[in-house]
């Protein structure tokens, strides 16, 4: 069933001819494979930002808004921050973290990065940061030339996961690892510190030598603040009403999917394996997450509504924690490259068993057998079999889920992973 969202769970929301040298067709290339739509530069923050302090900038796309938690501890450490993305003010406006805008594609497009370049650019000549971050693949891949060339200092990159190329099976996929690779190198070329956030990424980039092993550091996930995460979450007579809401009663269990509706993140995965259990009643399935919007990646509508008469869809919700809180156990079938699945975070937080696949950053938070279950990538029939296990066996849920909290706060915090990125800031900032 399709299920509208109700007040209590909250409303959501990439040749031009090549030179003959080796050195200008690697220019080429990372030039070519940086490339994306853009439009012009809206700044609410034109003002130079102050230097009592060494300047720092967070540097992501459409989610950039992640990084405030981050951000807010490291101005309480002493540092003066700021953020650069391409979203709306809305997030910023609440906080006193000043925000610079830019246009970027997510996806690749010919020659039309140089607006974006010249963005940054501008961005970087007035505010002059003694240090820049840099979150996700395109930004991680366009901005370390342009900034070093404006004079930005330091640049310190999070690869937060391998993306498309790593995640898909398609001939093209396979055709584009090595340009993948000559822009990666071409980029870690401008870059200080590349900071991995598991170790299969780590391993990989040092296998094909991308970078040099004093630049490469692991620091696991962005961090949860466990502590303000749990603040929203329900009390029990709540968790009894989010039940209803979902369909489901006292003596059911709620197998609860939180994602992006696109194919690489599991999507069809769960939803057959909804259907394949739709003979336990007492299996509820939950999908949240809005529809996606990357052409065939994308879920289509036709297909959830195919499958509403085994899984509740209800869309997106501002407030995960609750539904969440309302489940018995979480499942992230994805064999989408990404660093650490932070959804797998909130989940064990709240005391979750979960079931993922074996996929670089979900194994590095769930340990077979232990705190959940890890399956093959793109297998209905593993996924069921887990679920079914788990949902038969009460108390081997919570058995698994009782580890995940302390297990989460132990080695995901925030607080941990700002104490990381500020023992390497002030490592480069001190040779100033």
């Amino acid at each position: 069933m399709i299920t509208k969202q109700t007040e209590l769970l909250g409303n959501g929301s990439w040749y031009e001819k090549l030179a003959d040298s080796k050195t200008n067709f690697l220019d080429k290339v990372y030039d070519l494979l940086t490339d994306s739509h853009h439009t012009s530069l809206t700044n609410n923050n034109e003002q130079k930002m102050s230097h009592n302090k060494k300047v720092i900038l967070h540097v992501g796309g459409e989610d950039v808004r992640m990084r405030i938690p981050m951000l807010t501890i490291l101005s309480s450490n002493n540092f003066n921050v700021g953020a650069i993305g391409c979203e709306d003010y809305e997030a910023f406006e609440r906080t006193d973290i000043p925000y610079f805008n830019y246009t970027l594609h997510r996806w690749l497009t010919p020659f039309a990065d140089e607006a974006s370049k010249k963005e940054l650019i501008g961005i970087f000549k007035n505010v002059e940061p003694d240090l820049i971050h840099l979150f996700d693949t395109k930004p991680g891949v366009l901005t370390p030339k342009v900034a070093k060339q404006s004079g930005v200092k330091y640049v310190v990159r999070t690869v937060t996961g391998m993306g498309y190329v790593f995640s898909s099976n398609s001939v093209i996929a396979q055709l584009l690892k090595p340009f993948y690779r000559m822009a990666q190198k071409r980029a870690i070329a401008y870059t200080d510190v590349v900071i991995f956030q598991n170790e299969d990424d780590k391993a990989y980039f040092e296998k094909y030598k991308l970078v040099p092993a004093e630049k490469s550091k692991l620091v696991r996930s962005s961090g949860l603040n466990v502590e303000d995460f749990l603040k929203n979450k329900p009390n029990e007579t709540e968790v009894v009403k989010i039940r209803k809401q979902l369909h489901a009663g006292e003596n059911d269990v709620v197998v609860t999917m939180v994602a992006r509706l696109v194919k690489d993140k599991g999507v069809l995965e769960f939803l057959k394996t909804a259907k394949q259990l739709s003979q336990y009643s007492n299996i509820k399935f939950v999908l949240v997450g809005p529809l996606g919007s990357e052409g065939k990646q994308a879920i289509e509508k036709k297909t959830i509504e195919y499958y509403a008469q085994y899984v509740n869809y209800i869309g997106s919700v501002s407030n995960v924690v609750k539904v969440l809180a309302a489940s018995d156990m979480f499942v992230l079938p994805t064999y989408y490259r990404e660093g650490l699945p932070r959804i797998l975070l909130e989940a064990g937080a709240l005391g979750l068993p979960l079931i993922t696949t074996d996929m670089p950053g979900c194994r590095d938070v769930v340990k077979d057998g232990w705190n959940g279950y890890l399956v093959p990538t793109r297998d209905s029939n593993a996924l069921a079999n887990a679920v079914k296990k788990l949902s038969d066996n009460k108390e081997l849920r919570e058995e698994m889920g009782a580890k995940n909290p302390i297990f989460i706060k132990n080695n995901f915090s925030l607080s941990q992973v700002s104490s990381a990125y500020m023992d390497i800031y002030n490592k480069l900032l001190n040779k100033l």
